[in-house]
Order: structure tokens, then C-alpha cells, then sequence
């Protein structure tokens, strides 16, 4: 009977020739036999042949499944074999009682068994459940997924996204702080943030979970650091406690024992760490299981706390110590619940192994399992402000070149930053496989082998946090503190905000991280801004240097959760629309203000903005990590020499400084200097900083104003304002529409005080902050006429129709359009300011191409400003 098996032979998907690469005889083969060539369906012959270029078989039918190479291969014996030899035994009825225990032992045992022909005649047959052994052997694990299998589906999944990101961003809790779809936050939780929902919650998301594309591999997020299904957390490493300084020349980062060692040891470079910015994504590597490493986990998640995988209860991993699990240096609260792969048994392992979600696959030349793992990770800024290199089109990723985020993979533990760029994730071309199919995209990547078991590990950035610190909140010295000052008069419990007649004043930064029990060198106490506590007012907006927010001071910041799709036209569409809805998050660095003796103190970097006299110089800068979103703001509004002698204000503020025409005592509105949302509080001092009282503010939402009567009014006061503001929504660019995506359609003209009605996109493009009323004057598109090739060229459009608008507001025309780069697409604006005089708005129904800013005569022969700029985030990927 024909029996055939080659340890070594290829298949290629829609050939009918099969290639045995160790030249097993193949005479024995014949017609209708069937070929059983991996853990695929048995396929019928129909020849086999040698020649010049080797051993082959030929199929009756093309091969229909994925390519395989130096896989074993059988064939089968057709049923042919089996019925000449019973036909032989009916033939010779004097035999059969003879055969009847062969037969039995054929279909029951293992080995061989001998049959009797008519002649006496003995033939050798191998059992039934020999050649299932056999089979066994050559394909061991048949409902395994192979490695083979589990590249082509890389392969496909590589070919249909158009980069790594997100394939599905998951539901998110509508009862909480929503950030954007799938990532929200409570205020309640210490240091975590949440990914996911379960059903039923808000959102479009076609999964509760959110769905990664990594590099070809798909990662269903369920039950990361939570019991609950669909829920992730997203765990952030303790606020600064004034105990760290970074140095920005050498990179180094030193713990000190105290926040007064650490403030002494300040230099020009080296600087306490108070202002930070925290990084989170996902790394993903293949691990291999074997016996000191032996756990699977559920969807290839590590910190994964899930009861069971595919019915399969799990148990905490005890094979790895704790920061093997960790989110962030210090971690010890992750460690993950898997199976132990060694010890379970086939119906458990089949269980797992059968659900491809789990990313486990056999491989047949090294006889082992492996799992694509994927580890949460948060790696918190080394100094104050924002990263160097967080978008995957860097050579590298990390905080500064100094201090580039390193990899950890399949190691018990790794460093959250290395100086040594070879550990460093880079998006260089020199990838292991798929180079042709730009597989880095999106995603920083290592290809070190001591990382990962096939020298592939990932890492998707996927969003930032702006920190709040445990010191105690003052606008000057430091504004993103959380925590109340001493009560001096109350030695027990008191606190005090930092401008109250009770409060332990300070002069300097050092002093509001003075920590300890009331007494004469202890200004605060860390726990005084920490969630449940009973003094955790001390900020305007209220918050706690322990909870994670939505936006602005303490909350998430850059979203950088991108879409795995590559964008539609009526994506762009969309966040066009956000953009001039007022609905866009924004993102900025915060104005800082200061006001100095004479120009030459003025610091490089700072911008004078008001010089009335030589004796108070007002200048400004940026500084601090970017926030997002609803942001609070400062306005000052006094006279600078004023603010010189305020010692809570002179070495500056996060705001700005407003000129105001008051008056002696007579009542007036103060201009705010940019759109708010709500006011939070008001103080103001008569005696430069000696004392301060409240007051309580009331906006006029329409001219962005607030009121002040008669009795407190003065040109001498220091007036404070606090309030919300919307982030600003773009930066000056260059003219890009040689690179347009498609070419814009019309002109968005508003000058109107209505957020949804473009109010934040006329400030952001031009300073100017919208009050008009006029129904007429609401957002509305112009028809675009002619758009010339060259990219230089103007503009035209139909003729404006707004009316005058009231409260002498100012406004604005915008030209959107999209532009690539690097496979990203972004949001452009041709803008110019539009002024009216009286009569009409000067407009001459033309968009001038320009790069950054600059100011030119209208119509009317008023000065505007016009020019460029562009969306402060990439919108996602495109092919």
C-alpha cells in the first residue's frame, strides 16, 4: 500500500505543483492518492514526477491556501488500497475468520499489522492509528496557528491600514470627562487614566475595546490593569514633589533627598522639576514561551487582569518579578494574570491557541509557541515642558537627544530613558522584514534581537499629560502647583490661599515646596492638593495634582491616538467643521509675562509687547508644557510700575498683562484678552501686594468683557482675572498648497462673539476677539471662483454679503486646505483680517497665498494682517 512522508517541501498558493526539497522517492505515489502537507485539509494527486530540477507532485486542483516553505508533508493511501484487500478476503471466504483480528487490530492499535491473500500470501499494513501518529509527529499541534499563517495575516493586515494607530478607539463612559473618542478620565482616580468602555456607553466606535494595528499585528485592548471587560487604565507615575532637577546641557536627571538640596543645587541648566509632561503608549514585541517563561495572556496583554482566557481560568504570574509588568519605573501594582502554557493541557491550550485575537502561532522549525506581547507604558518628562521627538517621522523618540525613550520587551526590567541611541526606538528603513510595505509608519521601532525573540519591538506614542506638582499654588512662582499655604494664625489644620491676610507669604518657588507641620520653616503640606483632601481649593480652577482631567493644567493633553484607516475626504471634512464649530480641543504652550526695569533686562526669548516708559518694560514669552483644550487664564490689568513693586507679580505670571483705560473711579468694562468661557474668580489689591481681596467677576459673553462699578474702579489698582479659555488652534505656517490634498471649495468668513460660530478660529488666526450679534454675520461660506495652478497666486471669491457688524467687531476670511506631509495630513488656512469701516469691510474678493504673517493695505486702506497657518495636529495617515 502507498505510504509516502518528506520532512521538507514547498507550496505555493494557486500552483498545482508541489516541491519536495529532501527527494523522498516518490514511486510508490499514485493517482487519487491524497497529499496531507501541514495542518491543512488532505488534497488529491494527481501524479509525481522527477526530473532534472527535482522531486515533485502534482495536485489535482491549484493549492488554495497561504504559501508554504520546508514544511513535512504525507500521502495518504486511498480507500482503493483498503477495498482490493477486502475484496481479496471476501474472495477467499475460508480466510476471513484468519483476518478478523488483524482487522480489529488495525482499527485499534498502533504498529503494523498482517493480512493473508488467497495464495497464503502476508501483506504489512501499517494500523490506522499508526499513521495518525505519524501524521502526529510530522505536523505536531494540528490546531495551532503556524507562524506561516500568522505572517501572511501580518502581511494582509499591512497592506489594508495605512499605518499603525488605532483600527477602533473603543466607547468611552459618558458620565465622565471626556477627552475624545474612547480616552476619558475621572477626577476621583489618582494617576489614571481610561481607555474603552464597556456597551451601551457613548460613542461611535464599532468595538466597546479599543482595536491597535501594530506593525501587521492586531491588539484587542480588554482589561488592562482592570477587572472590568472593555476597560483599560492607563496608570501615570506620582507628581513632582520639588525633589528632582534635570540638567538640559548633559541630560542627567538626580533624586535629592530634599526639595530644599534641590533647589540649592539649581544653575542656569539645571533646574527643579516642576512643570512636567508625561508620555503613554504601547510596546509590542514577540516573546517566546518555554519553560522560564511559560505564561500566555489574554489578547497578548502582560498587565492584562482578566479571570479567565477563552473559559481557561488564569493565575497571577509569579514567572516574572514586577517591573516586568510595569507602567512606569516604580510600578509594582501591574503585574499581570495569564495560563501557564507549560501546564495546561490540550483542551485548555486548544481553547486559547483557537482564538486568533490571542496572536499565539506554532513554529514548525524551531518546535516552539510564541505570543506577540503588547505592555502598557508611561514614561513621565525628564525636565519642565514639553518632548523633543514624539511623532514617529523623528530618527528617534524621547524627551531630548540625551534622553530617548529605550525599549524593554521580552527583559525582566528596562530604564524608562537610555543616552545610548542604539537602545532607542528609531523609524529607520533598515526593518527586519516588510521594508517594502513601510511597515514603521506611525510607530517607532527596535530592531535589536535582545528585545524580542525575532528582534521586532514597537512602540505607538499615543498621547500626553500635563502635570500638576504637590507644592502650593501661586500665579508667579508656581502655577501649576495644587496644594494651600499654612494658615499662620491656625497652628493646628489651617491653610490659606497664597494671596490671604492668613497665609504664610512667599517670595520665592522653593518655598511652596516647603513641606511639614506648621511651624516656622514649613509653608505647606504636599497632602493639602491631593484628592480628598479637605484643602484642595487652593487653585482657581480647583484642582488636584493626583487626578488626571480632561484638559488643561493636570489633564491630557496631546491626543495622539491616531486612526489605523487612511483618511476620507469626509474625515478632513469633519474636523474641518470642529475647527469652525469651536468644538477642536487646540493645543499651546501658556503666555508668560513679565515686566522689567529697561530693555536690556528683557531675556532672549521674551517679546517686548508694551514700552511706554524706560522704567517698566512689558514682555512675554512662552514656557511650560503645551495643555489642551478648556485652559485657565490669567489677565493683569494695572499700571507696570505698579506691578514692579507687587511682589506676588513682578518676577512674572502665566497670563497676560492688559492695558486698561481707566479712569480715576469711574466705572468701566475691562477687555479681556481673549475669549472666555466662564470666569472663575477675581482678586485685585490697592497696596501693590501688600493685601488682596476677592471679587466676583461677571462676564459679558457677547463683548468679552467684565464690569467694574464705581467704588472699585481705580487706574492704580492690580486687577486679576481669572477664567477659561479654549486653546489656541493653529500656528503660523507656510504656504503649502502645491502639496493640497484637494483644492478648497470656499472662504469662511465670521466675525461673530458665538463659539459654534467661529469665534476661537478668528482669535487664533488673528488675535481679534469676535463680539458681533449681527444674525446675518454667523459663519458662512463664499463660493471660491478661481484657484490658479501656480500655488503662489491669489484667490478669488464671490463678493462678502456680511453687513456691518456690531460692537465694532473685527473679523476674518479663511481659505482651508489639506496638505500631506509625510503621509500625514493637516488643515491650512489663507487668511486675512477683515476690518469695516463704517460702509463695507475693505474686502476685495481675494485670498492672497503667503507664508507666516504679514500685513498689507485692504481696500479701504486699513492695515490688516493676513498669511497662513495651520491646524497645531496632523489629522492622521493616508496612503
Amino acid at each position: 500500500m502507498t505510504w509516502f512522508n518528506s520532512a521538507n517541501s514547498n507550496a505555493t498558493n494557486g500552483s498545482n505543483i508541489i516541491k519536495i526539497n529532501d527527494n523522498q522517492s516518490v514511486a510508490n505515489i499514485r493517482t487519487s492518492d491524497a497529499l496531507v502537507l501541514g495542518a491543512f485539509a488532505p488534497v488529491e494527486i494527481a501524479k509525481a514526477y522527477v526530473t532534472t530540477h527535482g522531486t515533485f507532485v502534482e495536485l489535482i486542483k491549484p493549492w488554495p491556501n497561504a504559501t508554504q516553505n520546508q514544511v513535512p508533508c504525507v500521502v495518504l493511501p486511498t480507500s482503493g488500497d483498503f477495498n482490493t484487500a477486502v475484496s481479496a478476503l471476501n474472495n477467499a471466504s475460508k480466510m476471513v475468520n484468519d483476518n478478523y483480528k488483524a482487522m480489529i487490530d488495525w482499527q485499534t492499535k498502533t504498529g503494523s499489522v498482517q493480512f493473508s491473500d488467497l495464495e497464503g500470501n502476508t501483506q504489512t499494513v501499517k494500523t490506522l492509528r499508526q499513521m495518525q501518529s505519524e501524521i502526529d509527529t510530522a505536523n505536531p499541534y494540528p490546531w495551532a496557528m503556524r507562524k506561516v499563517e500568522f505572517e501572511a495575516r501580518r502581511q494582509q493586515n499591512l497592506d489594508r491600514y495605512a499605518a499603525s494607530g488605532f483600527v477602533h478607539f473603543g466607547k468611552h463612559l459618558e458620565s465622565a470627562n471626556t477627552i475624545n473618542e474612547g480616552l476619558w478620565a475621572r477626577a476621583t482616580e489618582p494617576n489614571v487614566l481610561r481607555l474603552g468602555a464597556s456597551s451601551l456607553n457613548a460613542g461611535t466606535s464599532k468595538t466597546d475595546e479599543p482595536v491597535l494595528h501594530m506593525a501587521g499585528v492586531i491588539v484587542h485592548l480588554t482589561q488592562l490593569c482592570n477587572t472590568d471587560e472593555a476597560f483599560n487604565a492607563i496608570k501615570l507615575p506620582a507628581a513632582e514633589a520639588g525633589l528632582r532637577t534635570y540638567d538640559s546641557t548633559t541630560g542627567l536627571s538626580v533624586t535629592h533627598s530634599s526639595p530644599d538640596v534641590a533647589f540649592a543645587s539649581e544653575t542656569n541648566t539645571n533646574k527643579v522639576v516642576t512643570e512636567r509632561s508625561d508620555m503613554f503608549g504601547f510596546e509590542l514585541f514577540l516573546r517566546e514561551i518555554n519553560d522560564t517563561d511559560p505564561f500566555v495572556y489574554k489578547h497578548g496583554i502582560l498587565q492584562s487582569q482578566s479571570s479567565n482566557i477563552n473559559g481557561v481560568a488564569t493565575i497571577t504570574d509569579t514567572a516574572r518579578p514586577a517591573t516586568y509588568f510595569a507602567w512606569f519605573e516604580g510600578d509594582e501594582t501591574s503585574i499581570g494574570k495569564g495560563v501557564n502554557w507549560i501546564q495546561a493541557n490540550e483542551m485548555q491550550r486548544i481553547a486559547i491557541a483557537s482564538d486568533p485575537k490571542n496572536n499565539l502561532y506554532f513554529d514548525d522549525l524551531t518546535g516552539k509557541f510564541y505570543q506577540w506581547c503588547v505592555r502598557g507604558r508611561c514614561f513621565a518628562g525628564q525636565g519642565n515642558g514639553d518632548w523633543a521627538a514624539l511623532n514617529s517621522q523623528h530618527s528617534y523618540c524621547g524627551f531630548s537627544v540625551s534622553n530617548r525613550v529605550a525599549t524593554q520587551g521580552i527583559k525582566d526590567s528596562g530604564a524608562s530613558f537610555t543616552h545610548q541611541a542604539s537602545l532607542s526606538f528609531n523609524s529607520g528603513t533598515n526593518a527586519a522584514a516588510y521594508s517594502a510595505k513601510n511597515h514603521n509608519i506611525g510607530i517607532f521601532s527596535n530592531k535589536s534581537p535582545i528585545f524580542s525573540n525575532n528582534g521586532e519591538s514597537y512602540f505607538l506614542v499615543c498621547g500626553t499629560i500635563n502635570r500638576l506638582n504637590k507644592g502650593a499654588y501661586h500665579p508667579s512662582f508656581n502655577a501649576v502647583g495644587a496644594a494651600q499655604f499654612w494658615n499662620k494664625d491656625n497652628t493646628v489644620n489651617g491653610s490659606a490661599k497664597w494671596f490671604s491676610a492668613h497665609s504664610k507669604r512667599v517670595s520665592n518657588k522653593a518655598q511652596c515646596f516647603d513641606f511639614g507641620d506648621f511651624g516656622s520653616s514649613s509653608y505647606t503640606n504636599a497632602d493639602f492638593g491631593k484628592i480628598g483632601n479637605t484643602h484642595t481649593n487652593a487653585r482657581p480652577d480647583g484642582r488636584c495634582y493626583d487626578a488626571i482631567y480632561a484638559n488643561g493644567f493636570g489633564g491630557a493633553c496631546r491626543d495622539m491616538r491616531y486612526s489605523a484607516h487612511s483618511l476620507t475626504i469626509s474625515n478632513i471634512n469633519g474636523v474641518d467643521l470642529e475647527v469652525k464649530s469651536g468644538q477642536y480641543r487646540g493645543l499651546q504652550t501658556c503666555p508668560f509675562t513679565q515686566i522689567f526695569t529697561s530693555v536690556n533686562e528683557v531675556p532672549s526669548g521674551f517679546t517686548i509687547i508694551n514700552q511706554d516708559t524706560p522704567t517698566a518694560i512689558v514682555a512675554q514669552t512662552t514656557m511650560g508644557p503645551s495643555v489642551s483644550g478648556s485652559i485657565p487664564h490669567i489677565d493683569v490689568f494695572g499700571p507696570p510700575t505698579s506691578i514692579l513693586q507687587c511682589s506676588d507679580l513682578k518676577r512674572g505670571w502665566y497670563g497676560h498683562w492688559v492695558p486698561n483705560s481707566l479712569q480715576g473711579n469711574a466705572a468701566a468694562n475691562l477687555h479681556l484678552s481673549r475669549p472666555a468661557t466662564n470666569i472663575l474668580s477675581g482678586i485685585l489689591t490697592n497696596d501693590t501686594g501688600a493685601t488682596w481681596q476677592t471679587w466676583s467677576p461677571t462676564l459679558d459673553s457677547i463683548n468679552n468683557t467684565i464690569y467694574l462699578s464705581a467704588d472699585m474702579a481705580s487706574s492704580q489698582h492690580i486687577y486679576l482675572v481669572y477664567y477659561h479659555a479654549q486653546a489656541t488652534m493653529t500656528i503660523q505656517a507656510n504656504n503649502q498648497r502645491a502639496a493640497s490634498l484637494i483644492q478648497p471649495r470656499s472662504v469662511f468668513v465670521t466675525d461673530s462673539c458665538e463659539p459654534h460660530s467661529g469665534r476661537d478660529l478668528l482669535y487664533s488666526l488673528t488675535n481679534s476677539v469676535g463680539a458681533s450679534t449681527t444674525a446675518h454675520n454667523k459663519a458662512i461660506g463664499y463660493a471660491a471662483l478661481s484657484i490658479p495652478l501656480n500655488p503662489l497666486s491669489s484667490i478669488t471669491h464671490t463678493p462678502i454679503s456680511h453687513t456691518a457688524p456690531s460692537n465694532n467687531s473685527k473679523g476674518v476670511k479663511a481659505l482651508s486646505y489639506f496638505v500631506v506631509q509625510n503621509n500625514q495630513v493637516f488643515i491650512n488656512f489663507a487668511y486675512t483680517q477683515l476690518i469695516h469701516n463704517g460702509s463695507n469691510w475693505g474686502d476685495d474678493n481675494t485670498v492672497y497665498m503667503t507664508d507666516g504673517q504679514q500685513t498689507r493695505l485692504d481696500a479701504n486702506d486699513q492695515e490688516v494682517i493676513y498669511g497662513t497657518a495651520q491646524l497645531v495636529e496632523p489629522l492622521g495617515w493616508i496612503k
